[in-house]
């Protein structure tokens, strides 16, 4: 329907893949540029739980923007049939 809704959606959508990658590239990098101190299963543990809320909210916006182009991408319905002329007479 709306070229302007899609092209929000799909912005929206960007968004939230920048704000979710940015998210893992800093557990990424909190990963190899800190030596861990106890065990590194427990250690890779603790770095990917803190940084689950923010990777979600960027999922949560990706989700809604493809809400948001699923909207905008659904056709109207068709009109309805016209009505038949009144009888003469």
């Amino acid at each position: 329907m709306s070229a302007n809704g899609r092209f929000i959606a799909r912005v929206v959508q960007a968004t939230g893949a920048v704000i979710a990658g940015g998210f893992l590239v800093s557990a990424g990098w909190t990963l190899l540029s800190v030596p861990p101190q106890g065990s590194a299963a427990a250690f890779i543990l603790v770095v990917l739980v803190s940084q689950l809320p923010g990777f979600a909210i960027g999922a949560l916006v990706v989700w809604a923007g493809t809400a948001m182009h699923r909207r905008h991408s659904t056709t109207p319905p068709p009109p309805p049939p016209p009505a038949p002329p009144p009888p003469e007479g």
